[in-house]
């Protein structure tokens, strides 16, 4: 199976008192060279664009440390995006990209949790195109839904073409029910070695559907290290006979470690493999295909018990045998903002049930 890239801005000022920008030392960003640092508080779809348009090639802000913080709501594409995705493309060589969602008014204080913070394609286009050459981007807490498009990656799509080589960080989000009539439907995420690494964590992945292949999204890992940890991938479909529903790996980093996922209940094969540098340890898998993993330990294949996956409610009922599941490996927070705990086992997925299970009794 081999992965089929696609063939395939003016700036406004942005003057409502809702996005405000300041130039700070910014401790959440590790500057690049030289790189100062820009943030920008949106409340409405035509400012977040604007914000994008900003941070873009020929943007004012391009080449500084953008961090665009998004206030609590639902940012649906349309007349702002001019019925395209949400949109962000930078090939400066310095300043790094960062997306996050869950602000108050003021975006001073923060509520961790993806579901309250919506991009929506609202079936018409793509969510979120980002599109970095060097360096690093983040989307973090953030729910990306309903995309509709003919390219890869129906609801978020991350560095699609040749030179887009920056690091990857996809953490806390939902992304579901997107659709492609190419490939990948949820995500199409490609990290490159010109960037950092690339992270795809505690994420939940689920009702996404592609005509071509891979429903829940593709995950292309060509930088030195690649975590796929802590993610809950199911209900993802293809329309391909013999598909992949699930997630799909490739790429040639040195290293990749796909670690205490769920995948399960997709069309044919829950994570699908086409790079032999991949650590498959410690999931709850349906169905794998594609190459052998270098190491394989502690996989299991149990149902879940979703408390109401009919209902999209993807957190562990209290007899599902991931309770507690695993040794404890990425600490993270989950998309409801919930650490993992800090010693002993945790849970399988992308929530974190459980605050401590010491490993002796199971208690």
């Amino acid at each position: 199976m081999k992965f089929a890239y696609p063939c395939s801005e003016q700036k406004s000022l942005l003057t409502s008192r809702h996005v405000r920008s300041c130039l700070i030392g910014s401790a959440l960003l590790v500057a690049s060279a030289h790189a100062q640092a820009h943030t920008f508080c949106v409340s409405s779809a035509a400012e977040l664009q604007g914000a994008l348009d900003e941070a873009s090639d020929g943007g004012i802000y391009n080449g500084e440390n953008n961090i665009v913080l998004v206030v609590k709501g639902t940012y649906m594409v349309g007349s702002a995006t001019s019925n395209g995705p949400f949109h962000y493309h930078s090939t400066a060589a310095t300043g790094q990209f960062r997306i996050l969602g869950g602000y108050n008014a003021a975006c001073t204080l923060r509520t961790k949790k993806a579901s309250l913070t919506v991009l929506d394609g609202n079936g018409i286009a793509q969510v979120l195109s980002i599109r970095r050459s060097t360096s690093n981007i983040a989307v973090i807490y953030l729910t990306i839904q309903n995309g509709e498009t003919n390219q890869p990656g129906g609801g978020l799509m991350i560095n699609p073409l040749s030179g887009d080589d920056s690091g990857a960080d996809i953490e806390n989000n939902i992304i579901r029910n997107n659709h492609t009539s190419n490939q990948a439907g949820g995500l199409f995420v490609h990290a490159g070695d010109a960037g950092d690494d690339l992270y795809v964590l505690n994420n939940v992945i689920t009702g996404n559907s592609a005509d071509f292949d891979i429903g829940a999204g593709a995950v292309i890992g060509n930088s030195p290290i690649a975590s796929v940890y802590n993610n809950t991938v199911t209900r993802n479909t293809t329309a391909l006979a013999g598909g992949t529903g699930g997630l799909y790996y490739g790429g040639a980093g040195a290293d990749a470690y796909i670690a205490n996922n769920i995948f399960w209940n997709n069309t044919t094969y829950g994570i699908y493999l086409t790079s032999s540098h991949v650590h498959l340890d410690n999931n709850d898998i349906g169905t794998a295909g594609g190459f052998s993993p270098v190491s394989s330990t502690g996989n299991i294949s149990l149902n879940p018990r979703f408390v109401d996956a009919v209902g999209g409610d993807f957190h562990l009922a209290g007899d599902s045998p991931l309770l507690g599941a695993f040794p404890l490996g990425f600490a993270n927070l989950d998309p409801d903002g919930n650490g993992s705990p800090t010693s002993g086992k945790v849970d399988c997925g992308a929530y974190n049930e459980t605050i401590f299970i010491d490993g002796f009794d199971g208690n």
